[in-house]
C-alpha cells in the first residue's frame, strides 16, 4: 500500500493542515477563527512517520484502514453500522473507513 503520495508536501505549500466548517475549506489564519466550531484535517506522511518511529525504537506500529481499526476497537461496531448512517460513512468501506488511514501502535488484547 502506497502512505504516502510522492506529491504530498509539493501540493501543499501552506502545510497539509486545513479546516471544514459548513462544507467550506479553511486554511492559513482562519483556521485559528472557529475552535469548537469546525473539523480539523491533516495528510500525514506515514512513510516518514513510520520511519522516525523506527528510529525512536516503535516497532509494532502499521498503518491500517480506519475500517480496520475501528473493527478492532469499537465492540459494539456491527450493531451500530445496522442502524447509524452516520457510523457506515465513517466505519464503511465506501465512505471514510477507506479512505482515512490510521497509525495503529498495538494491537486489541
Amino acid at each position: 500500500m502506497g502512505i504516502c503520495s510522492p506529491g504530498l508536501y509539493h501540493r501543499r505549500a501552506q502545510g497539509t493542515l486545513r479546516a471544514y466548517l459548513l462544507h467550506q475549506r479553511l486554511s492559513g489564519a482562519d483556521l485559528y477563527q472557529n475552535m469548537g466550531r469546525q473539523d480539523i484535517t491533516a495528510d500525514v506522511n506515514f512513510s516518514d512517520l513510520l520511519h522516525w518511529g523506527e528510529a525512536l525504537g516503535w516497532r509494532d506500529g502499521q498503518v491500517v484502514s480506519q475500517a480496520v481499526y475501528l473493527q478492532n476497537w469499537v465492540p459494539d461496531l456491527e450493531k451500530r453500522l445496522k442502524t447509524s448512517g452516520a457510523d457506515q460513512f465513517v466505519a464503511g468501506l465506501d465512505g471514510a473507513g477507506e479512505a482515512f488511514k490510521v497509525w495503529s501502535v498495538r494491537t486489541p488484547s
